[in-house]
């Protein structure tokens, strides 16, 4: 028998929708159903976050799933945003087929689209087909660190042997342990954050003003509880 499942255990759902738009129940009900929630009122869930700025256009969603209750976030690809930049009228993407955005954005547009990930050593995945690449960031645990440290913007070539020696909250790395979930070979959420913590530690950073090595120990003890 397959084991019994966990409402209370936090799981992640991708899925491409239209912005604004209900999608068809059945392609989410192979994804959403087992998770015990309603396909028809995810789809309305999706399309009332995608509204306001999203409407028209093809996006990733991330569904965080606990308890039968589902957050919608969207995770837009470069492609979506710059689209979304050129600012084009709405269409019915039922009767306009194969679209092309021949419109032009600013420098500042592209920028402020980079400016995330901005001087970071990142891994970027290249989806390629036909000759044609999708660029999309997998950041690393210690680039989310970095990320969350909030240090000035530094000239990497004038710039080396950068310490990272600033502190973030175990709030930051809760949050950047569901990140990489996916990626870890923890059993449980608190198992990531100890994963984090260690790449704090080779990061240099402290986590709530102490050690991350301590913090570690408080979990393992028993005295620092991580929620799922």
């Amino acid at each position: 028998m397959p084991p019994k499942f966990d409402p209370s255990q936090v799981f992640d759902v991708y899925v491409r929708v239209t912005g604004g738009e209900v999608g068809a129940a059945s392609s989410l009900a192979p994804k959403i159903g087992p998770l015990g929630l309603s396909p028809k009122k995810i789809g309305e869930d999706i399309a009332k976050e995608t509204a306001k700025d999203w409407k028209g256009l093809r996006v990733t969603v991330k569904l965080t799933v606990q308890n039968r209750q589902a957050k919608v976030s969207v995770v837009p690809s470069a492609a979506a945003l710059i689209i979304k930049a050129l600012k084009e009228p709405e269409r019915d993407r039922k009767k306009t087929k194969n679209i092309k955005h021949n419109g032009n954005i600013s420098l500042d547009d592209v920028i402020e689209i980079a400016k995330d990930w901005k001087g970071l050593r990142v891994t970027v995945k290249l989806t390629v087909q036909n000759r044609q690449a999708k660029v999309s960031v997998v950041p690393s645990a210690a680039a989310l660190i970095i990320k969350a440290l909030k240090e000035p913007e530094r000239d990497r070539k004038k710039t080396k042997n950068i310490k990272h020696n600033g502190n973030i909250s175990l709030d930051d790395v809760i949050e950047i342990a569901k990140v990489m979930s996916a990626r870890s070979m923890a059993k449980d959420l608190s198992g990531t954050v100890k994963e984090i913590l260690g790449t704090c530690v080779s990061v240099g950073c402290t986590v709530d003003g102490k050690d991350p090595k301590d913090l570690q120990q408080e979990i393992t003890d028993g005295d620092v509880e991580i929620s799922e």
